[in-house]
């Protein structure tokens, strides 16, 4: 059975996979070095149009006369008014533009209009180097440092030196923590209790937040702030798995990036905390089967956010605590075994690579 693999590694060598949902403006060069908020590409979508019909407006009798009559062409930007066609003579008949816009097209006889578009700008979300570029849409960029996934994020990027605001694992983010020296900074915490914590971090001027959790009832909160809250482990107030606050607070002083996207497991893609580092890691491709001998973080309760060693794995439904059978495993927490469901482990990788598309 495959396994949902989590990465927390104190050296890791990885590539990020960043497309367009069409071709577009390519602002970076291959083997160019980029930051985190960096804009690799950008293109407008359109997301609005409209057709005038020329040869219904004016009553013609082809389709080459109407296009005879149209005064622009294929790419003009037009004003709300400016004249598409008209007829000329004594009773001349005029069609108008209905809103500005970008003709997109002219063929039998329409104007197509592009009346309002969207823009996206492609961020490079890590810090690292541009290794490959394909059809003007898609991106690669590899970086080398300090690695640590998380379970939620609330889609913003950051980046700063790493302050550590949290005394132990569990300890929950206060209002004193935010004095001057964390401006600009990415603050570490083991979880956060009240939406006006979260508020006071925003006036603060912080760069980013890593929590190990957060209670569910302050997801809206988290989304609406102004810079990137990445959690480590999961909702609830069981603070931050060991593994990730170690390697999190020994390098405090350090500049962090945060890449608080959503999780999503069909792209392999996941919230993460990249500290680059000037040397050299392995690669790996994400996938892996649950094995005895593996680490495990568990992601549900009552072991929330805690790690374990996998004793023994049984992919046959087993009789569960809860009374419930499914496939699981006898993972061995702080000398003592218990039996947790497979969908509730994630193998946690320590000398491996992962590749991810966004």
């Amino acid at each position: 059975m495959q396994a949902q693999v989590l990465d927390i590694r104190p050296i890791a060598k990885f590539r990020r996979s960043h497309s367009l949902p069409v071709p577009g403006n390519v602002l970076v060069r291959q083997g160019q070095s980029v930051s985190t908020s960096d804009i690799l590409a950008e293109v407008d979508i359109p997301v609005s149009q409209v057709t005038v019909d020329i040869v219904r407006a004016l009553g013609l009798s082809s389709k080459q006369e109407a296009e005879e009559l149209i005064q622009h062409k294929v790419g003009e930007r037009l004003e709300e008014k400016d004249i598409i066609a008209e007829t000329g003579g004594l009773f001349s008949r005029v069609i108008r533009t209905p809103a500005p816009g970008l003709i997109l097209a002219i063929q039998d006889g329409c104007v197509m209009i592009e009346t309002k578009t969207r823009h996206v700008a492609l961020e490079a979300r890590i810090p690292g180097l541009v290794v490959e570029i394909q059809r003007n849409r898609k991106i690669v960029i590899e970086g080398v440092g300090t690695l640590i996934q998380g379970a939620w994020g609330n889609d913003k990027v950051g980046y700063g030196p790493l302050v550590n605001k949290a005394s132990e694992r569990e300890a929950a983010l206060v209002g004193d923590a935010f004095a001057i020296d964390v401006r600009g900074s990415i603050v570490l915490a083991g979880t956060v209790l009240d939406s006006t914590i979260l508020e006071q971090a925003a006036a603060a001027g912080i760069a980013g937040l890593i929590a190990g959790s957060i209670p569910s009832r302050l997801i809206p909160a988290a989304q609406a702030q102004p810079y990137p809250i990445l959690v480590t482990d999961g909702f609830g107030i069981m603070g931050m798995n060991q593994l990730a606050y170690q390697l999190l607070s020994t390098n405090e002083g350090r500049d962090a990036a945060i890449n608080a996207t959503p999780m999503n497991q069909r792209k392999g893609v996941r919230p993460e905390v990249v500290i680059p580092l000037p040397v050299d890691g392995q690669m790996f491709d994400g996938f892996c089967e649950y094995q005895a001998g593996q680490m495990v973080h568990i992601n549900a309760y009552p072991f929330a956010g805690q790690t374990g060693i996998i004793e023994k794995v049984s992919l046959s439904n087993t009789l569960l605590p809860s009374g419930l059978r499914a496939p699981a495993a006898e993972v061995r927490i702080d000398q003592v075994k218990k039996v947790i469901p497979l969908a509730n482990l994630e193998v946690i990788s320590i000398e491996t690579e992962l590749s991810a598309e966004t």
